[in-house]
């Protein structure tokens, strides 16, 4: 599978422990979040969102969306990005066709 996302390569996990990252590719969005573990509060975890173009998070109702958690290691976040790929890859078609859709109203 080729990776056509690549989540930020420097200091990874430094970013994320104190900020968000979201992004789009052709018709998908995305969102990376990490969160204290409600069980185990010294331990973090990756959040990931995925959804369909044209909206931004809050206006996309949960159920519309697809969440994913990994560990908060440098594992975790390429398991992430791995996942985002995947989710691309396998609904493509889909993405595309709300990319064009995105882009005529423009």
């Amino acid at each position: 599978m080729s990776k056509e996302i690549e989540l930020l390569s420097e200091d990874k996990l430094k970013h994320y422990k104190k900020g968000d990252y979201s992004g789009s590719h052709k018709g998908m969005r995305y969102y990376l979040h990490s969160r204290l573990n409600s069980e185990e509060e010294e331990e973090r975890i990756l959040e990931l969102w995925i959804w369909q173009e044209p909206y931004g998070f809050a206006a996309v109702p949960e159920e519309e969306k697809e969440r994913f958690e990994f560990p908060f290691t440098e594992e975790g976040l390429a398991a992430a990005e791995e996942k985002l790929n995947e989710r691309y890859e396998s609904d493509r078609e889909k993405y595309e066709k709300r990319s064009r859709l995105s882009t005529e109203f423009m």
